[in-house]
């Protein structure tokens, strides 16, 4: 193999998307919905400008495009639809990352060093809580590495739109973008600097215009990461290199070196734009943006790639033959303790979801019971005290300001008896507080009219 060129292969580009869409559809049946809050916020946005309205934005995460074009099209059959196409699109590109992290490593380093690649990022918290929850970084991450496949395969033009719609999850993105934009035209390469500029003002666009004419502002995003920072409580080392498990302290420095040692400049890509990604994160969370673990995660899962790499060079370079399938064996049994971990946290992570959509639905049914918020339309906001307020809001097609934890003296109140309740503060204003339905041992919804906000009769 010559050490210059990387070896001519097939793209699996078909095999791997089908694959994946197959396995995004049976994760289904483990949890059929997002239960974190940004992703139920997304959807909420996605249902309210599919039915032509505009959006509140005072309440909410950032601003991201990509989630909420996605949602816009199943919102026009129901808020349902839209939470089922959401999660399956985010589980399918879970399982595309893994499955590109093993094809992009394997034709220089073999099959063992693919596999590797492969299972690491399983090894991650943050990143099993994304994918699980219906976070957007598994689409980053996705469209980032199948970039990587389709520039090695020299399809330029593929590779720039697969950036495009990471450019749509995170800005960070856009660097890369430009940076494409910046190569073409180095290589006089018309077509792909076409696109590549289409792309970069597509992306502003996306992210600038559209929540301005939505009813937001030019710069929502930044303006919302700011409001919501809490940039001092994480930093590059505690929430992002802190991701990745003990023994890539080893593997991915050594398979930086080997990538570098192959000059496979695809690897070599991805693990510079990893660093950079990380160091853009936590340089925003210098300047006041918020800076939580799972921004982090694409960098992590781009830095796992490594681990492969960094194995099969270690193993390498031990003289005898006779010892390198033991060294083989002790690799594997380095990350079977990070991987047995996320597993554990895997499994309490799906409990928790269940309880909350159970106890969402419960709720969600029992407001049904009496009318649902049609019956109540002028007693918005609505009270709630759970974790759940952002999946209330879906599962009840309302503005996200229209139901909150954090209302003060609401008319309507839904009240579930297993969470806490102190960040609801009920100010009946000296009318009696009224129960209209209740659902033991959970939900009770509870009326306080005061100064007759409320129809008549209620």
């Amino acid at each position: 193999m010559s050490v210059g060129r990387a070896p001519t292969f097939r793209s699996p580009a078909g095999t791997i998307a089908l694959t994946s869409a197959i396995a995004g559809l049976a994760s289904l049946l483990v949890l059929s919905e997002p239960w974190l809050p940004d992703p139920n916020s997304w959807l909420v946005w996605a249902n309210q400008i599919a039915h032509g309205h505009g959006i509140d934005f005072s309440v909410g995460p950032s601003w991201k495009p990509l989630p909420v074009i996605w949602s816009i099209p199943g919102s026009w059959a129901s808020s349902q639809a839209a939470a089922l196409a959401w999660i399956w699109l985010v589980r399918s590109c879970a399982t595309a990352t893994l499955l590109l992290a093993a094809v992009l490593v394997t034709p220089r380093f073999g099959r063992a060093a693919g596999l590797l690649s492969a299972v690491f990022p399983l090894a991650i918290g943050p990143w099993n809580e994304a994918w699980l929850g219906g976070s957007a970084e598994p689409v980053l991450t996705a469209a980032v590495l199948a970039a990587a496949l389709a520039w090695r395969a020299e399809r330029r033009e593929a590779a720039i739109m697969l950036v495009a719609i990471g450019g749509l999850v995170r800005p960070e993105a856009w660097l890369l973008a430009i940076a494409l934009l910046a190569l073409e035209a180095r290589h006089q390469r018309r077509r792909a600097i076409i696109l590549a500029a289409a792309v970069v003002g597509f992306e502003a666009l996306a992210w600038f215009i559209a929540p301005w004419a939505l009813g937001g502002s030019l710069l929502q995003a930044s303006d919302r990461a700011q409001t919501i920072s809490i940039a001092a409580e994480h930093g590059l080392i505690d929430a992002g290199l802190s991701q990745l498990p003990a023994v890539a302290a080893l593997l991915v420095p050594a398979g930086a070196w080997a990538v570098v040692r192959r000059r496979d400049r695809v690897l070599i890509a991805i693990a510079i734009g990893s660093v950079a990604y990380a160091l853009t994160v936590a340089l925003a969370g210098i300047a006041g943006y918020s800076g939580i673990p799972r921004y982090y995660v694409p960098a992590a899962v781009g830095l796992a790639v490594l681990a492969g790499p960094g194995a099969a060079e270690l193993i390498r370079l031990i003289p005898s033959p006779v010892l390198r399938p033991a060294a083989a064996l002790l690799v594997a049994a380095a990350i079977a303790p990070g991987l047995a971990e996320s597993a554990r946290q895997a499994r309490d992570t799906v409990t928790l979801a269940d309880t909350a959509i159970d106890n969402a639905d419960r709720g969600v049914e029992l407001f049904g019971s009496i009318g649902g918020p049609s019956a109540f339309e002028g007693c918005k906001p609505f009270g709630a005290n759970g974790f759940e307020v952002r999946i209330l809001a879906r599962r009840l097609e309302l503005a996200l300001p229209d139901v909150s934890a954090s209302v003060t003296a609401p008319t309507v109140v839904l009240d579930d008896s297993n969470l806490p309740k102190a960040t609801l503060r009920v100010d009946g204003k000296g009318a009696r507080p009224k129960v209209l339905a209740t659902d033991p041992p959970n939900w009770t919804v509870i009326l306080h009219a005061p100064g007759g906000r409320c129809p008549a009769g209620r």
